[in-house]
């Protein structure tokens, strides 16, 4: 709760812009709050998955604060269109997967989701060698019931690909 942002109700992406702390160009920023504006305020990333950690790992924070901040989430995913950042998609896809979270909110999410996977995933696998949002990081188990808003096919033409690009000594390179 140390890097709690009261007045924004997140959790900001990076606790500190210091440029003693490594990291990639993207995380650098003259103050927390440009951070969290380039960001899109964190609303999708890292809060939602943050809260599914609470409610799963209760501690002594109050649970009518955690539903407040569980409401918000979800008002902030239900608000955006068919298309979402890939990082704020997977915080939200950790959130639908929050083992005590409430059935009806649960499938109100992965409803959205199923829309928002629909229009972001790349299907075209001639691009999975990019930067992108490939089948396989969003359906992470046979299970998922984001499934049903990707063709099975394209999980499988995605495994494939990912196992044609195994090196020799077992390694994938980064993507």
């Amino acid at each position: 709760m140390d890097t709690f942002d009261e007045k924004r109700h997140i959790w900001p992406i990076r606790a500190s812009t210091s440029p003693d702390q490594p990291g990639a160009p993207w995380w650098q920023a003259d103050d927390l709050a440009s951070l969290i504006e380039r960001f899109g305020g964190c609303k999708g990333n890292p809060t939602p998955e943050v809260i599914g950690y609470l409610r799963d790992y209760p501690t002594e924070i109050d649970p009518d604060f955690i539903d407040t901040l569980e409401s918000e989430a979800v008002e902030h995913l239900m608000s955006q269109p068919h298309e979402m950042d890939a990082h704020d998609l997977h915080c939200f896809i950790h959130f639908s997967e929050t083992r005590t979270l409430d059935e009806a909110v649960r499938q109100q999410v992965i409803e959205k989701l199923q829309k928002i996977l629909a229009a972001t995933v790349t299907t075209d696998p001639s691009l999975w060698n990019g930067y992108c949002l490939r089948p396989l990081w969003v359906i992470e188990h046979p299970d998922s019931p984001l499934l049903v808003g990707i063709d099975p096919d394209l999980v499988e033409r995605n495994i494939q690909h990912k196992i044609r690009g195994q090196n020799e000594n077992g390694s994938w390179g980064p993507t």
